[in-house]
């Protein structure tokens, strides 16, 4: 059986593997803001088909200290697969500029906002273990957490029609979602497919 494992690459090419434990795939990773801490999702070791799902952690640049933060989301409605992802997997992690929280999505279920499911936007606070669910109704993808807010990818499906579907950037900020593309620019497959941005004093 294969493995994922984590390295850091260093401009010299130095390759450093962080992680190395084989009851897990570890994948999706980030660094925080001040380069101390690695955050990262991890499948337990299973046969395809998989059916538990992967789970958030947290350890320093270095790995030590890995510690888990989620166990994964439920399956309420004991669904199959969405595709080849089992319901419940938290994927995409992004810690916050202050290290104190953890930004990613959930897969909720495949049976709603079709076909890409819901993937739940989820606001984990590692001091309290509480989660804050800022979205439920789409498929909210790749966040990615600066000082203003969060940027990320949104799905919006539609059974109907193929055209009728919209994938575009979205911006989390001042407790609102902001739509940053407009139509013809979010018709799927042609919207934007990932996302990140740079602060500066003068502008955004």
């Amino acid at each position: 059986m294969f493995h994922n494992y984590l390295f850091t690459l260093g401009l010299d090419r130095t390759l450093t593997q962080v992680t190395d434990d084989d009851e897990y795939h570890d994948f999706d990773c980030s660094w925080s803001e001040d380069g101390t801490k690695i955050v990262f999702s991890r499948l337990p070791d299973q046969e395809y088909p998989w059916v538990i799902p992967s789970q958030v952690w947290l350890m320093e640049a270095d790995g030590a200290n890995q510690v888990k933060i989620t166990d994964g989301g439920p399956n309420p409605g004991d669904e199959g697969p969405h595709g080849q992802y089992p319901i419940g997997i938290d994927a995409d992690p992004d810690l916050s500029p202050d290290n104190s929280k953890i930004v990613f999505s959930r897969l909720k279920t495949g049976r709603q906002n079709e076909p890409f499911g819901v993937y739940e936007l989820v606001v984990h606070d590692i001091e309290t273990a509480e989660d804050t669910v800022l979205d439920s109704s789409y498929a909210n993808m790749i966040p990615e957490w600066k000082p203003q807010g969060i940027v990320f990818i949104r799905q919006i499906g539609s059974s109907t029609s193929a055209m009728d579907r919209r994938q575009s950037m979205y911006v989390y900020m001042d407790d609102e979602f902001r739509d940053l593309e407009q139509y013809p620019f979010n018709v799927f497959p042609i919207g934007s497919n990932g996302a990140s941005w740079i602060e500066r004093d003068d502008e955004t």
